[in-house]
């Protein structure tokens, strides 16, 4: 509250060095970046990045934010496994390979596979 009674709206923003002080349990969107702390495995689950022994705090927040925000809930995991899948049935449709044969470096052989 400021002296003339209004609410003090800097030191309700998210960045804000007293809520900042707090040790939050669980990462903040606009504070963390998730991807600094998660990682999402091919089989759609989020698992935790950072290691145990090198950032106990954040290894802890990590796993705290995936089990209370429940990130591996069933749906989530299938809708995750669903577009991970079909992204890599499109990579395998329209692949090219090139192989360059060392011997000869002005030889390329391009070959297209799919579509």
């Amino acid at each position: 509250m400021l002296s003339n009674g209004d609410l003090d709206t800097e030191a309700m923003k998210v960045n804000h060095s007293y809520l900042l002080d707090e040790k939050p349990y669980l990462l903040h969107p606009e504070i963390d970046e998730p991807k600094a702390f998660l990682r999402l495995k091919s089989n759609g689950e989020m698992s935790n990045l950072i290691e145990q022994k090198s950032n106990s705090y954040g290894y802890k927040r990590a796993i705290l934010t995936i089990k209370l925000t429940n990130l591996n809930r069933d749906v989530l995991v299938w809708k995750r496994r669903k577009i991970i899948n079909d992204f890599e049935n499109s990579l395998k449709r329209k692949t090219i390979i090139l192989f360059i044969d060392i011997s000869n470096k002005k030889k390329i052989k391009i070959i297209w596979i799919g579509e």
